[in-house]
C-alpha cells in the first residue's frame, strides 16, 4: 500500500522532470562538440558522415551491409592463399612459367585451408610428398602434391581417406605414387585388404579403379619411363602383420587394365622396391642381401649384380638416365652414405664420396631423381630444414629448395618424390603467393557466421548511436 509520503514524493519527482525542456542540437553544434580537443586528423569536416548525407533511419543498415560485403569481398578475393592476400605481381620472370616445371625456392608451409584435389584439380604436379607430424585425421598429417608452376598446392585427399590406424597406435595415409609426366598419382594401401587399386587423374580428379582378385595388400613400386605401366607388388596379409607373405609382382597396363604377373619373386627386404631402367624395357629387383637381378618385363632373369654389404635399392629413381649405373643406399643408423652399382655388370660397387651427408645420422639421403648422367637430385632430411639438393658425381652441391619443418617440427616434410620425367627441365625460384585453391566448406561458414555477427554489432552499435545523441537540457523557466 502507498503511503501519503511515498505519493507525495513521487508528485514532486514528475514536477522536476515536467519542468525540463529537450533542446536538440543542431548539426553544426554536434561537429563543434566532436571536433572539440581532437586532433586536427580526426576533426569532422564538410565531407560525408551518416548523419549528414544519409537519414539515422538508413545509416545503420547502409554500414551492415558496407561490412558484409567486404568481409565477403575477402573471401571471394583471397581463396586460393589461405590465409594471405595474394602479393602484387604474380610469379616473378625467371621462375619457369607454363609446361616448364618449377620448383620454389621455399616451400609454403602446410595449411588447414589447402583444397583437396577431388574437387580443385591442380593438374600435373611436380611433386609429391607428406607433411606434419601428427598422425591424427584433424589435418595435422597431409599428402600433398605440388603443381608445375611451384606455387599450386592440393591435398591428395583420396589417400588421406584410405590411411588406416597404424601398430603405434598413429594415423597413417595410403601409398601414393606420382607418375613420371606428374599427371596420375597411383594409390594403394598396403596396411590392409583390398579388392581395388585407385589412379588419380591430378588434370580432373577422376578416380580410376582397378580390380584386385583376390582382394590383396597392394604397394605401387615404379612407373615405367612413359607412364602406361606400373609394377605393382601384391602381399596376402597386410605388410603390418609379421605374418605377411613374401609379395608378388604384377605389371599393369593403364591403358587397358590387365595385370601380367611376373614370376614370384622374393625380396630381400619389404623397405627395398623395384626399378625399371630408363628404356622402360628391364627390372631391377632386389632378391635379397647384396644381390640385385635385371629382368626383363616378362620376368626372364638376364643377369645378377652383386651391391656392397649394408646397401639396399630404396629408390625407384636409381636407375641413371644413360642405363648405366644404380644407386643405392646403406640404411645405417650411425652413417648414411651412397653408392653405385654398374648396372650392365661390367663392375663392381663403386661408391660414391658423399662426406656432406655422412654425419652420424643426423641426416637421411633420399635419391629423387638424376638430372643426367652425371648429376642427382637428393632429399636431406635434416634438424632445420628439409633441403632438395643437386649433386653432382664429383661432389658440387647446390641447394635447390628447402622446406621448413615447423617450430619442434609439427610440419616436417618427409617421404618426397618428384615426377620422373620433368626433373631434366627442372627450374627453381620464388613463383609468388601459394595457391591453395577455393577455401574449405567449414572455413567458408565461420567467415559467414563472423560477418553475420560484425555487421549485427555495427547496426546495433549506429542504433544506440542513433537513439542516445546527447541534447541540450535547460531548466524550464516558466517562460
Amino acid at each position: 500500500m502507498t503511503t501519503d509520503l511515498e505519493r507525495r514524493i513521487g508528485e514532486g519527482l514528475r514536477g522536476v522532470a515536467d519542468g525540463l525542456t529537450v533542446v536538440p542540437p543542431t548539426v553544426d553544434e554536434l561537429r563543434a562538440r566532436a571536433n572539440r580537443g581532437a586532433p586536427a586528423s580526426r576533426r569532422l569536416r564538410g565531407g560525408w558522415w551518416p548523419g549528414r548525407s544519409l537519414s539515422g533511419r538508413w545509416a545503420g543498415p547502409v554500414l551492415a551491409a558496407l561490412a558484409v560485403s567486404t568481409v565477403l569481398g575477402l573471401a571471394t578475393v583471397a581463396p586460393g592463399t589461405g590465409l594471405r592476400l595474394p602479393g602484387p605481381g604474380g610469379a616473378n620472370p625467371g621462375v619457369a612459367t607454363g609446361d616448364a616445371p618449377a620448383l620454389p625456392s621455399r616451400f609454403a608451409g602446410m595449411s588447414l585451408l589447402t583444397a583437396p584435389v577431388s574437387t580443385s584439380p591442380p593438374g600435373p604436379a611436380v611433386a609429391l610428398y607428406r607433411q606434419g607430424s601428427l598422425g591424427t585425421r584433424l589435418g595435422t598429417s597431409q599428402t600433398l602434391v605440388l603443381g608445375v608452376d611451384g606455387r599450386t598446392y592440393r591435398r591428395l585427399d583420396l589417400a588421406e581417406e584410405r590411411g588406416v590406424t597404424g601398430p603405434d597406435g598413429e594415423w597413417h595415409a595410403a601409398e601414393s605414387l606420382l607418375g613420371p609426366d606428374g599427371g596420375q598419382v597411383a594409390v594403394a594401401d598396403p596396411a590392409r585388404l583390398t579388392d581395388h587399386l585407385d589412379l588419380v587423374d591430378l588434370r580432373t580428379g577422376q578416380v580410376r579403379e582397378f580390380p584386385l582378385v583376390p582382394p590383396a595388400a597392394a604397394f605401387p613400386l615404379s612407373w615405367t619411363p612413359d607412364g602406361t605401366r606400373l609394377v605393382v607388388e601384391l602381399r596376402d596379409r597386410p605388410w603390418a602383420e609379421e605374418s605377411a607373405t613374401d609379395g608378388r609382382l604384377v605389371v599393369l597396363d593403364v591403358g587397358t587394365g590387365q595385370m601380367t604377373p611376373l614370376p614370384r619373386v622374393a625380396k630381400a627386404d619389404m623397405f627395398d622396391t623395384v626399378v625399371v631402367s630408363p628404356d622402360g624395357a628391364l627390372l631391377a629387383v632386389p632378391v635379397q642381401a647384396g644381390r640385385i637381378d635385371i629382368l626383363d618385363l616378362a620376368g626372364v632373369r638376364l643377369r645378377t649384380l652383386t651391391v656392397p654389404e649394408g646397401y639396399h635399392l630404396d629408390s625407384n629413381a636409381a636407375w641413371s638416365p644413360d642405363g648405366r649405373w644404380l644407386m643405392v643406399r646403406r640404411l645405417d643408423v650411425a652413417q648414411d652414405a651412397l653408392a653405385l652399382v654398374d648396372a650392365t655388370g661390367a663392375t663392381t660397387g663403386i661408391p660414391v664420396p658423399l662426406p656432406g651427408f655422412q654425419t652420424g645420422g643426423a641426416h637421411r639421403t633420399t635419391l629423387l631423381g638424376w638430372t643426367g648422367p652425371d648429376a642427382v637430385l637428393l632429399g636431406v632430411e635434416g634438424r632445420k630444414d628439409y633441403e632438395i639438393v643437386r649433386r653432382s658425381l664429383d661432389g658440387t652441391t647446390r641447394v635447390l629448395s628447402r622446406a621448413g619443418q615447423g617450430i619442434g617440427q609439427v610440419a616436417r616434410v618427409d617421404d618426397l618424390r618428384l615426377a620422373g620425367g620433368l626433373v631434366t627441365d627442372l627450374r627453381t625460384g620464388d613463383p609468388g603467393d601459394p595457391d591453395r585453391g577455393p577455401w574449405p566448406r567449414w572455413w567458408r561458414v565461420l567467415v559467414a557466421a563472423g560477418a553475420g555477427l560484425v555487421a549485427w554489432s555495427l547496426f546495433r552499435w549506429v542504433r544506440r548511436r542513433r537513439t542516445t545523441v546527447p541534447g541540450t537540457v535547460r531548466p524550464d523557466t516558466g517562460g
